[in-house]
């Protein structure tokens, strides 16, 4: 048994923050690829989104994120979104094939156990549309300030806008642009964020051997997982049914509370930490350049430089340190958009993608493209299928606690 991650519902008002950047994103995105003059393009995507974001009530929506480099596939993410009033079915798939699924009905939220078919109850009066509305002052003024800076970029554009088909009920527009055609501010900034972050990555030097630049050097494939193995190394006991028993009873003096647990779990981490930094400062005395990687089965790895520890890294699947491979100056060699709206203006199938050049330290080029793909759909007829009363539920808490009650653990 383990715990859910509570703080994704506790902090709802930052995801709400997080849609408006995003629609901002998709707002810049469009810009980019079309000249709001030519078919009304940009106007007609603008209204949509926004029409998806503030004002529908029932709709289903999937979408893919599929990462690339040099033209071989290495991470893809799922996820999918139902909305019926104030009820909701959300599942997505990490690329490591984790799956996260809740259900929200009236006042109770549903989380799908990773390992079984039962579902944990909570309280919950979370609603998506209400959310919005609730703080739509904030939402407004992001979306406004980055309708603002599309305005700005859109006059540097050429006319790149195509209607791709149009029939009755559906039109299919396409922005394709490349080259000289990406405007310069993009690129520049690009080229500053990645240049600052190679510079930190790829030239700071060890000048004290202090426990905080000793961490910035260690990196874990899964630190939770190496954190198991150590335990049961060390002691013997089976992790899970240490920490998370089935069954425990605060009351009794002869048992730890969930409390204790997490603080126990806590602090053999904290020993697994204390012995990898020493083998580190072993490995790389004072003065020295280095860094350790501990994979999921808590074996450690050293390398003297960066470029090595990516590699590892992308190996993996991990985006987090492929900003190696563009090095400090790259650029949009190509941005791609095509979508499709119904006669009333609702967005239907779309695919977003671009793609960044550069130049790695061994002066090797390289290309990494970032496609999002997928549709909206059911608009108005959208419903959610799920019956508590047909499912196993279980709540290993107490079933007055209310979801911003409970302590995230993990």
């Amino acid at each position: 048994m383990k715990f859910m991650n509570f703080k994704k519902i506790q902090n709802k008002k930052h995801g709400i923050t997080a849609l408006s950047i995003v629609l901002g994103v998709v707002l810049l995105t469009g810009s980019v690829y079309a000249n709001y003059d030519d078919s009304k393009g940009y106007v007609n995507l603008k209204e949509g989104v926004k029409k998806l974001v503030f004002t529908e009530e029932n709709f289903s929506l999937d979408g893919k994120m599929t990462v690339y480099i040099d033209g071989e596939e290495i991470v893809e993410a799922k996820t999918s979104l139902e909305l019926d009033g104030d009820k909701y079915h959300t599942k997505s798939v990490s690329p490591e094939g984790e799956v996260d699924e809740s259900y929200q009905l009236k006042d109770y939220r549903y989380d799908k156990q990773e390992d079984s078919d039962a579902y944990y109850e909570y309280e919950s009066n979370y609603s998506f549309r209400k959310e919005i509305e609730g703080d739509s002052t904030n939402v407004k003024k992001a979306a406004r300030f980055f309708e603002l800076l599309v305005d700005a970029v859109v006059g540097d554009l050429k006319n790149n806008f195509i209607l791709e088909s149009k029939d009755k009920d559906e039109r299919v527009y396409l922005i394709d642009v490349s080259g000289n055609q990406i405007p310069e501010i993009i690129n520049a900034g690009l080229g500053m964020t990645f240049g600052t972050a190679n510079y930190y990555e790829m030239n700071r030097i060890i000048e004290d051997t202090d426990e905080k630049d000793v961490s910035e050097r260690i990196f874990y494939e899964s630190e939770y997982k190496s954190k198991k193995i150590y335990f049961e190394e060390k002691t013997g006991e089976n992790f899970d049914e240490h920490f998370y028993p089935d069954d425990i009873d605060d009351e009794k003096d002869n048992e730890k509370t969930w409390e204790e647990l997490s603080k126990e779990e806590d602090s053999w981490g904290e020993k697994m930490e204390q012995e990898h930094r020493a083998l580190f400062k072993k490995k790389f005395p004072e003065g020295s350049f280095g860094y350790m990687y501990v994979d999921e089965n808590n074996k450690i790895y050293y390398y003297d430089n960066f470029r090595e520890l990516s590699n590892r890294f992308i190996e993996n699947g991990r985006m987090d340190y492929i900003v190696y491979l563009l090095g400090s100056d790259p650029y949009i060699s190509n941005g791609m958009c095509r979508y499709s709206l119904d006669k009333k203006g609702n967005i239907g199938e779309y695919e977003i993608s671009t793609v960044m050049s550069g130049k790695d330290m061994d002066g090797k080029k390289h290309s990494i493209k970032i496609q999002f793909k997928g549709e909206v759909y059911d608009y108005g007829t959208t419903k959610i299928d799920f019956d508590p009363k047909k499912e196993t539920i279980e709540n290993p808490y107490d079933k007055e606690a209310t979801v911003e009650e409970v302590e995230y653990v993990d």
